[in-house]
């Protein structure tokens, strides 16, 4: 996973070192993540793009019902091009399994993949890049080539989780939390964002904790919570040193740039993973 990222992130930084300037939203973080989830799914982009339109008119509430019909027309396609040419990618392997799923269950696990990949990811990625380059207990460190992305990762998993609020339950009976009733059989939104808002928890250096509760708790916690970190990981990481001048993240909040003004570095383009050895400017493992 970790070459794969780098391979389709490269191509990525090149575009955006030579201009000097980049929205991480549009511009790396999601098509990264739409490029991966392709490659890991055996997905042509032809009908990746379709999926990824259809999943994020459905998260924006636009157009649900044209949506949804252009998801499952794409997932459908995916499916049907899998079964007459499977290869080594997560949907044959799905059609291949031996408890026989049919197109209903493959199409549903395809949306999941698809549903929760493709939009948690592009926000953790570009909050922690954000994070990165206009906090200044993590900008020395960037410039100086000494920061840890899994502290600010996992900064952002506590402070500004990709999903604030998601998980949905539905108690048996009436439960009494704090000074407030919940009723039996309706759902409860659960807020990821707010479960860490605790000053008695989050107060201090967070600095290597990791108790966040952005991968849930409980029998229903993400399965993958030990190597769930390590793809995001390399994507903030696979960005070179001197390609950081001055890039903005373009926000709900407006433009955010370096404080104290950008720095002067001048961007350099990101070296192909097989000439990454000899390149001078690549963090390290």
């Amino acid at each position: 996973m970790h070459t794969i990222v780098e391979e389709l992130a490269a191509p990525l930084i090149n575009s955006f070192c030579e201009s000097g300037a980049a929205d991480l939203v549009t511009d790396y973080a999601r098509p990264l993540v739409v490029a991966v989830l392709n490659q890991m799914m055996g997905c042509p982009p032809e009908i990746g793009a379709r999926i990824t339109a259809g999943m994020a008119a459905r998260f924006d509430t636009v157009h649900t019902a044209e949506a949804m019909t252009q998801l499952r027309t794409a997932l459908t396609e995916l499916i049907e091009l899998k079964r007459d040419r499977p290869g080594d990618d997560a949907t044959s392997r799905l059609l291949a399994h031996p408890h026989g799923l049919d197109h209903a269950e493959v199409l549903a696990q395809l949306m999941t993949f698809y549903g929760a990949g493709g939009e948690a990811q592009p926000n953790l990625i570009t909050n922690t890049l954000l994070l990165m380059m206009t906090d200044e207990r993590f900008g020395g460190g960037l410039l100086g080539g000494s920061l840890s992305t899994r502290d600010a990762l996992d900064e952002v998993l506590f402070h500004d989780p990709p999903m604030a609020n998601f998980c949905t339950t539905y108690p048996r009976t009436p439960i009494l939390v704090g000074q407030t009733w919940l009723p039996a059989h309706q759902p409860v939104l659960i807020s990821l964002a707010a479960a860490n808002t605790d000053p008695t928890v989050t107060a201090g250096d967070l600095t290597g904790n990791r108790s966040h509760l952005a991968w849930s708790a409980g029998p229903h916690a993400c399965p993958a919570r030990s190597t769930g970190p390590w793809p995001h990981y390399r994507s903030p990481s696979a960005r070179p040193r001197r390609c950081l001048a001055p890039i903005r993240h373009r926000g709900h909040g407006g433009d955010r740039e370096f404080p104290g003004g950008p720095p002067t570095h001048h961007p350099r383009p990101h070296p192909p993973p097989d000439r990454a050895r000899r390149c001078t400017n690549r963090l390290p493992p």
